[in-house]
C-alpha cells in the first residue's frame, strides 16, 4: 500500500480549509472499500492559523488498480463530488476540487421523463441555483446514476456503498432533488448504455 495525500480544492482552485468531509477510496472494478480518512490541516501551523494544505491520507493499493475517490459529507454540502479510474501508482500527491452543492431547492419544474436530456433541463432551468451550484447538482446526480446504479439493486444494502449511497440521496433531498429523479437517472443512464451496444 502507498500512502498519498489528496489535497481538497474549491471551485476556484483555493484550499477547502473544511474539517469533517469523509474522503473513501474504491476499487474501481469491485466497488469495495480500500481505505477512508477525514478532511483535516494536513500541515498545522505552530500559530494555529490554518495551513493551505488541506485533505487526507489514504493507502492506495500497488500495482494496476484502478481506483475511485468518492465524497461523503455529513454536512451536505459536498456529497456527489468523484475522482474515477485514477491509477494509484502514480505520483504521490493527489489534487481534487470539489464542488459545492446549493444551500436550497432551485426552484425549476421537475422533470416529467425520465431521459438524461430532461434532467439537464431542470437542473439549468432551476433559477435559484447558481452556475457552480447547477455543476455540482449536476455532478450529485450523474454520478449518483453511474456509480451506484452501477452496483444493481439496492446500493444501500451493500456494505461498501451504502454510506455514500445514503449521504448522496439525503443531500438531494435537502435542495429538492427528489428520489424519483435520482432513480430516474439510473434506469436512464443503464438504458443509453444498453442502446449503446
Amino acid at each position: 500500500m502507498l500512502l498519498k495525500k489528496v489535497f481538497l480544492y474549491d471551485a476556484v482552485n483555493d484550499p477547502l480549509q473544511v474539517p469533517g468531509i469523509r474522503i473513501e477510496l474504491y476499487d474501481s472494478m469491485k466497488n469495495s472499500l480500500i481505505d477512508h480518512d477525514i478532511s483535516r490541516d494536513l500541515k498545522p501551523q505552530p500559530s494555529g492559523y490554518p495551513s493551505d494544505f488541506w485533505g487526507v491520507e489514504l493507502n492506495f493499493p500497488s500495482g494496476r488498480t484502478p481506483v475511485d475517490i468518492l465524497v461523503l459529507d455529513p454536512s451536505y454540502t459536498y456529497p456527489g463530488n468523484s475522482l474515477r479510474y485514477l491509477n494509484g501508482d502514480l505520483s504521490d500527491e493527489v489534487y481534487m476540487d470539489l464542488l459545492q452543492l446549493p444551500s436550497g431547492p432551485g426552484g425549476g419544474k421537475l422533470p416529467i421523463s425520465a431521459t438524461l436530456p430532461a434532467i439537464n433541463k431542470y437542473i439549468n432551468e432551476s433559477p435559484n441555483w447558481s452556475t457552480e451550484g447547477k455543476e455540482a447538482v449536476r455532478g450529485l446526480i450523474f454520478n449518483y446514476a453511474h456509480i451506484i446504479g452501477s452496483v444493481g439493486g439496492d446500493a444501500r444494502k451493500r456494505s461498501a456503498l451504502g454510506g455514500i449511497a445514503k449521504n448522496w440521496e439525503l443531500a438531494a433531498q435537502r435542495i429538492g432533488v427528489p428520489q424519483s429523479v435520482l432513480s430516474a437517472s439510473v434506469g436512464s443512464a443503464a438504458q443509453q448504455a444498453t442502446a449503446s451496444y
